[in-house]
């Protein structure tokens, strides 16, 4: 099983949010709806659809930390379904939380993008994430 740290990162995302506090709009919309299949697809088993989900960054670091393809190497990470609730979008960031733990995302071109997943905060304020770049 995997588990990164989220520390500095994840308190510019969560300063910016709080500093923009911007509308999002469409914005929270798509990178809701993102988050909701990425775990759909893992709860389905369905790792390839779930890569495909998975910034660029985020899936080179997960297949080079393991030593295989995306696909399989999300076979070991485990990160169930659950039920969207609460999405903070600010920019090209957003922090989607889940019942199953949090997801980050980015904007990309070619749309929504999870850059962690898996993630539970810590009493230091740092996020374990079992999937991030």
């Amino acid at each position: 099983m995997l588990i990164y740290r989220l520390g500095a990162l994840a308190a510019v995302i969560l300063c910016a949010g709080l500093c923009c506090g911007c509308g999002a709009g469409q914005r929270e919309v798509d990178s809701k709806e993102t988050a909701a299949h990425f775990l759909a697809a893992m709860a389905g088993g369905d790792t390839r659809a779930a890569c495909e989900l998975i910034a660029t960054n985020t899936r080179e670091d997960l297949e080079k930390s393991e030593g295989q393809p995306c696909s399989s190497a999300l076979e070991s990470v485990d990160i169930s379904g659950g039920r969207i609730g609460e999405v903070a979008v600010w920019g090209d960031r957003a922090q989607a939380r889940a019942t199953s733990g949090t997801l980050f995302l980015v904007q990309l071109d070619t749309g929504w993008r999870v850059t962690a997943a898996g993630c539970t905060r810590s009493a230091d304020g740092t996020y374990d994430c079992l999937l991030a770049a």
